[in-house]
């Protein structure tokens, strides 16, 4: 009889673990929603660092792509901490990303990332272009307080116009730095500080990727008026074109003078100028031109006269 019940027991054992390991009927719909809910359970946390700066990248935008298609899968800002978070990705496929326009620039990471399952760590280190400018004065002492203006050309620095980024001001340690420069190439800048300036002195430097440093000195100048005279006649006479170069200090500029008429360029750095002139108007076959050369001194006048061609 003991042994009737120790089967009839056994049966009923084995038909419950039966039973418990029967899987039940699953439709198509939910074993699909069940697969993707296994391989899109991985995040990658990118960490975002500037190696010429020695800083994270707050702030900066990390663009995530799949490598099959360039898919953009998603934008990530980075935190105070320079970390860019990416959650529920598919770890049954492969990414790169992009720092989009951070100090104006993109940076790629084009090299593949395979990810594991839960979190996955990387550091993407980035190396930007910078200026630091250090400023003295004829004592050689450091100067505080002076006003620094950049320029990506020497147009631009003739013309004190388009300056990059906005005005900065030497610290206490008479310098001052300007990030997110483009690499290879010439930057020109402005010292100025009451009357003193560097327009004798360093005012370009050649950039190259990473961190540049420049010294300059500024002082006192010395300067005078370019007087630009259209007293030709005859057939020499008419408007005439006057473009004044000064290589030292990267001056060019071009000024139009009625006959009869002069006009004075005032404040004028002292320094040898070249001088273009180029009648506009009056002739009967062939318009006069020429070029003449002088040096302007210290609180003097420098006279070019079409008169003299």
């Amino acid at each position: 009889m003991k042994k009737l019940i120790y089967l009839l027991i056994a049966s009923i054992v084995a038909m419950g673990v039966m039973v418990g390991c029967t899987k039940p009927d699953i439709k198509p719909e939910e074993q699909q929603k069940q697969e993707e809910h296994i391989s899109k359970n991985s995040t990658l946390i990118i960490t975002l660092y500037d190696n010429t700066t020695k800083t994270y990248l707050a702030g900066a935008n990390a663009a995530l792509y799949n490598v099959s298609d360039d898919a953009l899968v998603a934008i990530v800002a980075a935190n105070e901490k320079g970390i860019a978070t990416f959650s529920n990705l598919d770890i049954s496929k492969t990414y790169y990303f992009v720092i989009a326009g951070y100090d104006g620039q993109n940076y790629v990471c084009d090299e593949e990332i395979t990810l594991e399952k839960g979190e996955n760590r990387i550091t993407f280190t980035v190396t930007t272009t910078t200026l630091t400018i250090s400023v003295k004065n004829e004592n050689g002492n450091v100067v505080s307080g002076a006003t620094v203006r950049l320029f990506a050309n020497s147009t631009d620095y003739a013309k004190q116009t388009n300056i990059v980024g906005s005005s900065k001001y030497t610290d206490s340690k008479g310098q001052v730095t300007f990030n997110g420069l483009d690499q290879n190439t010439t930057y020109y800048f402005y010292v100025k500080n009451d009357t003193q300036t560097n327009e004798s002195g360093t005012y370009y430097k050649y950039c190259v990727k990473g961190a540049n440093s420049v010294s300059t000195i500024i002082k006192e100048e010395s300067k005078g008026i370019i007087r630009l005279n259209n007293n030709a006649t005859g057939s020499d006479g008419g408007t005439y074109k006057f473009t004044i170069r000064n290589t030292t200090t990267g001056f060019n500029k071009t000024y139009t003078v009625s006959q009869g008429y002069y006009q004075d360029i005032k404040d004028m750095p002292a320094g040898s100028y070249t001088v273009y002139m180029e009648q506009q108007d009056g002739y009967l076959f062939s318009a006069t031109t020429g070029t003449m050369t002088g040096t302007l001194f210290k609180d003097k006048t420098l006279t070019f006269s079409t008169a003299n061609l």
